[in-house]
């Protein structure tokens, strides 16, 4: 019996390990070896831009999430969604995919 709850103890110790933060508590950070499946490294002249720039750009079918301050972020990971990360002067900030 407690050998069960010492390896679900480990598990979760070791899951946690693995999602890494910015060191403020913040948003996880993506891997800098994840691939480029959503088209991210392309877009990257639209960070410090306004958000309003992106959004009257056509990309396709694609899935988007555009995340402002205080926005509640799930963990999941798809490499084929695309993540624009907007300040609190609705300024572009960071894409990324994930």
């Amino acid at each position: 019996m407690h050998a069960r709850w010492m390896v679900a103890a480990v598990a979760a110790l070791g899951i946690q390990a693995c999602v890494p933060q910015d060191g403020a508590g913040g948003r996880t950070a993506v891997p800098s070896t994840a691939p480029d499946g959503c088209g991210a490294a392309a877009l990257q002249d639209l960070v410090g831009r306004p958000i309003t720039d992106f959004e009257a750009m056509s990309l396709g079918p694609m899935t988007l999430r555009v995340l402002r301050p205080g926005d509640a972020m799930t963990l999941d990971f798809s490499e084929t969604r695309l993540n624009v990360d907007v300040d609190q002067n609705e300024n572009i900030s960071r894409i990324w995919c994930g």
